[in-house]
């Protein structure tokens, strides 16, 4: 019965013990801990499926964890709960401090500008709110970013058809650990930093294809995908599938080549204000908090509201009073594992869509110029060789990849109420098999 029972809890957290021989050995396991280190069966039992539960993550999320709790202890990552350093804590309720007074100074600001804007009457001006403490600070910015992340895509982008016919050809998403180049910053040694401060996991453990690849939450808006601040890493966009993505994908707010000595990684199932940056006093993160609240307020008013990526993070940032946020421009995600083409659901692709771009002139100079990264031609090429794919994916029993192509409207005139989206227009080519 005790062999079950442990059977159907590995089972829960997805670890396959069938055969009488797995359980065997992990009953042997129990017991040499219970010798090895004088605890209990039961305490074993936990230790030992936590260990196996270890093993069928990516690589660099195996001692999350532990590293995340190291972290709070030497007071490099706290929070309220935290014990065993007091100095750290102090220092910590400090910056939440001041977190919660420049987020309320702005959560003001934001309410007296709707109050003028609605006519300024006396009997209802605002009036700055009081501190916020902490636990509810980090409490609203997990929600809001859970609440994002809940109803966008997982997404990344791919510059053109090129880099598309070697992805399907090679079937997985490389790092640029594995193709020594990237359609953004091409910095190894940071990257690799990156991975060993924010997960705990050594360069020397890894190889090249073990570290995390990149991408972002994606807006569903046609429109706003096809102007996101993400166009110059290319027009090619892979929307994964979430269900497969469960548990091997963490998020920081912004670019983490940029906040990598502010901010920490936290999983997307989990958003951390920490994940955000806390540098210059907390500044990017007040914004948050205040963002937040006024999700908060939204979802109090419409119960079916639902926030947008790029309506909560992107459109607010660069006005004159803010001009210092600029890193919560995109909420940035790091997929661990294997990444390969079925955990795509669907591939966007901006079609004709002229962009401000460089290349090297024959002297080797940067030289700018405008051009359109996915042709006519390009477009056609790319739905011929997805239907092949999706033609051998359906051999082999595996679901169809959809193909959408976006396009603007020839000689579009914007009308006084039209949004982003009524500047695109899309076709969906029948790529199934």
């Amino acid at each position: 019965n005790k062999m079950q029972e442990m059977q159907t809890q590995c089972a829960a957290n997805g670890i396959a013990l069938a055969g009488e021989e797995d359980l065997a050995a992990f009953d042997e396991a129990i017991g040499a801990i219970v010798q090895e280190r004088n605890i209990s069966i039961s305490q074993a039992e936990v230790q030992v499926s936590h260990t196996l539960l270890r093993q069928t993550r990516p690589k660099t999320l195996q001692h999350r964890e532990e590293h995340i709790n190291r972290l709070q202890q030497k007071g490099y990552l706290v929070k309220e709960d935290t014990t065993g350093n007091l100095e750290s804590l102090e220092l910590y309720r400090q910056h939440m401090n001041n977190i919660s007074d420049r987020a309320t100074t702005m959560i003001y600001e934001m309410q007296m500008k709707q109050w003028q804007e609605n006519g300024s009457d006396p009997s209802t001006e605002p009036q700055k709110m009081d501190a916020i403490p902490s636990a509810v600070m980090e409490a609203w910015v997990t929600e809001f970013l859970k609440a994002i992340a809940e109803n966008s895509n997982y997404c990344t982008r791919q510059p053109n058809k090129a880099v598309f016919d070697a992805i399907l050809d090679g079937g997985r998403f490389l790092n640029q650990m594995e193709i020594h180049q990237s359609s953004a910053a091409y910095d190894p040694e940071s990257r690799m930093q990156f991975t060993e401060e924010k997960f705990g996991v050594s360069r020397n453990d890894l190889q090249p294809a073990d570290y995390e690849r990149y991408g972002y939450v994606g807006t569903k808006s046609i429109g706003r995908m096809a102007e996101s601040r993400l166009s110059h890493y290319g027009d090619v966009e892979f929307v994964f599938h979430k269900d497969r993505m469960k548990n091997r994908v963490t998020t920081t707010v912004g670019d983490s080549l940029c906040i990598q000595k502010t901010a920490q990684s936290s999983r997307i199932e989990n958003p951390q204000l920490y994940s955000c940056s806390g540098a210059g006093f907390g500044e990017m993160q007040a914004r948050l908090v205040a963002l937040a609240y006024e999700y908060q307020q939204k979802k109090a008013a419409d119960p079916n509201y639902v926030p947008d990526v790029q309506d909560m993070l992107a459109e607010k940032i660069g006005t004159k009073e803010h001009q210092t946020l600029g890193s919560l421009q995109y909420m940035e995600l790091q997929y661990h594992g294997e990444l390969t083409m079925d955990d795509v659901e669907e591939v966007k692709v901006l079609v004709g869509i002229e962009r401000d771009m460089v290349r090297k002139k024959e002297d080797g100079t940067p030289e700018s110029y405008r051009g359109v990264r996915v042709t006519e031609q390009d477009a056609a090429a790319m739905t011929t060789k997805l239907k092949a794919f999706n033609e051998q994916r359906k051999r082999e029993g595996k679901p169809t990849i959809k193909l959408t192509l976006v396009r603007e409207k020839p000689n579009y005139v914007p009308g006084e109420h039209d949004t982003l989206d009524d500047k695109y227009v899309t076709e969906t080519p029948d790529v199934s098999a």
